[in-house]
Order: structure tokens, then C-alpha cells, then sequence
């Protein structure tokens, strides 16, 4: 039975495991890995081919700047807009130029950098003085950024040779992969949740964690665990279910998704169905039924039933095996029951109280 049960319970993982794995790695896709670009650190990209460029994770001192061909401004109810970011034209090694994505903490610095270079570039003055350390992936551009780029250096007007030396990327300082490294960091702390997850739910299925109910029972049995195993064995492999629930003098067990449930009949006193609708915006969404099971020591279980006429056959069932088990729902039975559960035990059933 246990061997049955724990096949059971690996089969109704399988699919909440897989698609936690697919939600895994669908959160890491989304930053482009890029926590794995993050293990062996940044490289220095002026170290890099142009082959070697596209999503590198990247550091560089940037010492100099030739133009700004975009930006990125927000506003709120109508005030004065706020630059959020701003790209610029930067070399990327040697021989040709990308594009580099600032966003509003280095601006000003930017700036500075900006008018120094232009003023060097002018013969103004021997250098730059402003340096911008960024650290960041190489990206290529969007098809907005791209267009504005190509705009800003005369693209139509060049030769093929001329347009191969401005690159299509550009630098996006403090990107981890696709994403901002705060948000990579954050959507693989998520994937390693869902990934850990379901590893557990594959290797507690595997290893019987979901009958740790029957166990339980079986433990606390004056028989001893291993006769109590065999007798329930015998009990659930010959008893016929009502639905989901097999219900016999010594337990009752059913199964709820991947985890088998249990308890000692002897433990319930009360029983009724509860029937639910769902609405949604006042329209009925849905409606289900449960066979709510409460013991001695003022805990519920709720069983799913497939409709009311199964949970009323099962309350029979229960009441020929466990006599004392109070059958119905009224206000003043619930009363009785939080104030003291054996207080329930051989009062009359209150049937024409289910609702």
C-alpha cells in the first residue's frame, strides 16, 4: 500500500514539479543568465573582439565621449519631465564605437565628461579629466536606440567600411544579463525557490514524506507501527472507497493531491458537508462540496467530494463505523464544539441542519 501510495503521490508531483522547473528557468531567461555571467566576474571591454561583445558582462573606465543621440524622461500629472537615463557614444575599442546607457545617478558626471571630450576633440585642452567607472552588459540596441544612433552619425551617409566600425550594441551600465542587476538578482533568487521547491516535492514523493499521516497513525497504534502497517494495508487495499475516502472502524484516508491524509476514526467527532459557490463581479464563478471532518482536539479537515449526495453516503459510512461521530451543521452545535468537542459525543444528529 505504502509503495502503491507513494507512486501516487510522485505522479500528482509531476506536474506542479515541472512546472515550477519551467517557471525556473523562465525567470533566469528572462535576465539572460545573467547571474551565470556574474561567476567569473566582468571582463574589461576594450580586452574584447567585436565577435566576443554581444552580452558580455562588461567593466571599463570610460575616458572619454563623442556624442548623445538619446534619452529617456518621465513626468508625472502633467510637471516637467525627468531625464531617467541617457545614451551616448563611446569608442568600444580601437577601431570602432557602441552606444553606452547612463542612467540618472551619473548623468552630471556624463555631462562633464561630455564637454571635456568635445573640448579636447576641438584642441581646447590636453585631455579629459572626468573619469566613469561602469560596470554593465553589452546589449544590442534596441530598434528605437538604434535608429536615433544611426541618425546621430550620418549612417545613410557613410560607406559599408565607415557603418561597420558603429557597432550595434550598447553598454547598459549596472545590467546583470538583460536586466537591471538588482532585478537578476532578484528573479534568480525566485528561481532557485522554485527550483529548491521542486526538488523537494520529486525527492519528499519519492521517499514517502506524503503518508507521513498513515506513518503517524501507524505509530501510535497499541499494536505496534508494523502490525498496525499490516493491518492498514489489509484495510485500504479491501475496503471499498465512498469517493475519495476510505473509511473503516480503526481510520479513514483519503488522498488530496499529492499528500495521502489520515486520521483515527475514533478521534472524529463531528462531521457535515459544506457546500461553497464562488462569485466573481456577482456571477457564479463556481461551486464545490467538502466533507468537513473536525476531532477531539479542535481540528478540521476539509474533503473534497464530488457533490453533496457523496458526502451525505460517506457520513454514513462514518456514523456505522464510529457511532459517536455527531452528523449535521447547526450554529449551536459549533458552539459546542469550541467550547468542548466531547460534549458532541452521543448527542442525536442534527441531519436537517446540513448545509
Amino acid at each position: 500500500m505504502f509503495e502503491k501510495l507513494k507512486r501516487q503521490s510522485l505522479k500528482k508531483s509531476i506536474v506542479f514539479t515541472v512546472l515550477l522547473l519551467a517557471a525556473a528557468v523562465g525567470l533566469l531567461a528572462a535576465t539572460g543568465f545573467g547571474a551565470f555571467k556574474a561567476i567569473g566576474g566582468p571582463k574589461d571591454l576594450y580586452s574584447l573582439s567585436q565577435e566576443q561583445l554581444s552580452g558580455a558582462y562588461v567593466e571599463a573606465d570610460i575616458y572619454g565621449m563623442y556624442d548623445t543621440y538619446a534619452e529617456t524622461t518621465r513626468s508625472s500629472s502633467g510637471g516637467p519631465g525627468r531625464t531617467v537615463s541617457r545614451e551616448y557614444i563611446i569608442d568600444a575599442n580601437q577601431t570602432s564605437y557602441m552606444g553606452l546607457v547612463l542612467t540618472s545617478k551619473d548623468l552630471s558626471a556624463a555631462q562633464d565628461l561630455l564637454q571635456e571630450s568635445w573640448d579636447y576633440l576641438n584642441g581646447d585642452t590636453q585631455g579629459t579629466s572626468t573619469v566613469i567607472h561602469v560596470r554593465g552588459t553589452v546589449l544590442p540596441m534596441d530598434e528605437e536606440s538604434l535608429r536615433f544612433y544611426r541618425e546621430t552619425v550620418g549612417w545613410d551617409q557613410m560607406s559599408a567600411e565607415q557603418q561597420a566600425l558603429f557597432l550595434p550594441y550598447y553598454l547598459k551600465a549596472d545590467f546583470l544579463g538583460k536586466s537591471h542587476a538588482d532585478a537578476t538578482w532578484g528573479f534568480t533568487a525566485l528561481a532557485a525557490a522554485a527550483l529548491i521547491w521542486a526538488i523537494y516535492r520529486i525527492v519528499r514523493a519519492a521517499t514517502g514524506g506524503y503518508q507521513s499521516d498513515l506513518r503517524k497513525l501507524c505509530a501510535a497504534a497499541p499494536e505496534g507501527a508494523e502490525v498496525a502497517a499490516e493491518r492498514m494495508e489489509q484495510f485500504y487495499e479491501n475496503i471499498e472507497p465512498v469517493g475519495p475516502l476510505h473509511i473503516g472502524g480503526d481510520w479513514v484516508i483519503w488522498q488530496d493531491g499529492a499528500r495521502t491524509c489520515g486520521l483515527a476514526t475514533r478521534d472524529i467527532v463531528w462531521a457535515y458537508c459544506r457546500h461553497t459557490t464562488r462569485r466573481r463581479n456577482g456571477f457564479k464563478t463556481g461551486e464545490f462540496d467538502d466533507l468537513m471532518l473536525w476531532t477531539a482536539d479542535k481540528k478540521s479537515r476539509a474533503v473534497r467530494v464530488a457533490d453533496g449526495e457523496q458526502a451525505g453516503r460517506a457520513m454514513q459510512v462514518l456514523n456505522e463505523a464510529n457511532p459517536d461521530v455527531l452528523l449535521g451543521y447547526s450554529k449551536e452545535i459549533e458552539k459546542l464544539y469550541r467550547k468542548d468537542p466531547a460534549s458532541l459525543r452521543g448527542l442525536r444528529d442534527d441531519a436537517s441542519a446540513q448545509q
